[in-house]
């Protein structure tokens, strides 16, 4: 019988295999897991009874979730009241790396049905972040948890081609945003295009911008290319003045603020990773979210805070120069 598995990068989906149960097992017994989840860990009889009857239960759908090659958690479908739903579990020793963002981008593929809904509790934010990537919006709450309804497919670029698997995206091509520190923003590949990866954005930051107000990361690296001009940056303590053709890489969780004290326009590509950000930019765009300066208005500086706690972007005061 051919094994169905489908790959991208380093995270593979196949089959589940029964000895996957006992890795399976073992993760939901984590007490940081169950808390996440909300949900409690089951002995050893009961869950292999529960595996039991997914597994021979036809109108469910489930796969193993391989990173690099070792059992790294389980993603499933199901129907319950009359909707399916999504639902996964990732070891914790693979959270942070973007498993979960990539392992349901590519099991949306297996599964048809629209809308698809998913249940997260309110404090699991990382798994809330996660469903957002792939494209969920909210469709209602309960007392403990939030429920998260798909309509259709995350959407690609547009004039976006597959090529070998492979991805063209013409000069002109991506959606144009307002910057919101000024200028203009292209999203060249979006986190649909990498099965939630990265996105690169095409950014043109004006003279004398002195960028957004100093922040930080929780869930992505930032990495900043500069095609044009000179771009200074500072990280922690250290300022960078980075002439075209630089890399300028910035790890999650560290304080940095990108600006453009020069005469002359500076063009960089911004890339993501993983990917999480593309609708960030657009939501900041649409509702002309302030990322400069902190509001005045207490109900703006409220709304301002549960749009960047949403995506793990925190204003901070950066160190001293060195």
């Amino acid at each position: 019988m051919a094994v169905d598995a489908r790959s991208r990068g380093d995270i593979l989906l196949r089959d589940v295999q029964r000895g996957d149960l006992d890795v399976f097992f073992e993760h939901q017994l984590d007490p940081d897991a169950t808390r996440m989840a909300a949900f409690p860990a089951r002995d050893r009889m009961a869950f292999m009874a529960h595996w039991r009857r997914i597994l021979d239960d036809e109108s469910v759908i489930t796969k193993t979730i391989l990173f690099r090659g070792a059992v790294a958690g389980n993603i499933v479908s199901f129907v319950q009241s009359g909707e399916r739903e999504v639902g996964y579990w990732i070891g914790k020793e693979y959270w942070g790396r973007g498993v979960a963002t990539q392992a349901l981008s590519e099991f949306l593929g297996y599964v048809e049905t629209r809308p698809l809904y998913a249940h997260v509790s309110r404090h699991n934010i990382a798994s809330l972040r996660v469903l957002q990537r792939c494209g969920f919006e909210s469709s209602g709450e309960g007392p403990e948890e939030l429920i998260l309804k798909l309509e259709q497919e995350v959407e690609r670029s547009k004039s976006l081609m597959a090529r070998d698997e492979g991805l063209f995206v013409g000069p002109d091509d991506g959606k144009v945003l307002p910057n919101p520190i000024g200028g203009r923003m292209m999203i060249k590949i979006r986190d649909g295009d990498s099965g939630g990866s990265y996105s690169i954005h095409d950014n043109v930051i004006p003279a004398g911008s002195p960028g957004p107000l100093p922040h930080l990361h929780r869930d992505h690296e930032e990495t900043f290319y500069v095609l044009e001009g000179e771009l200074t940056v500072r990280v922690g303590a250290h300022r960078i003045t980075a002439p075209q053709g630089s890399f300028v890489v910035i790890p999650r969780g560290v304080v940095h603020q990108p600006s453009n004290p020069g005469d002359q326009p500076t063009r960089v590509l911004l890339i993501f990773s993983p990917g999480g950000m593309d609708r960030f930019f657009e939501e900041a765009a649409e509702g002309r979210m302030p990322l400069q300066m902190v509001p005045n208005d207490p109900e703006v500086r409220e709304r301002l805070r549960a749009f960047t706690s949403k995506y793990g972007y925190e204003f901070a005061e950066l160190p001293p120069e060195s």
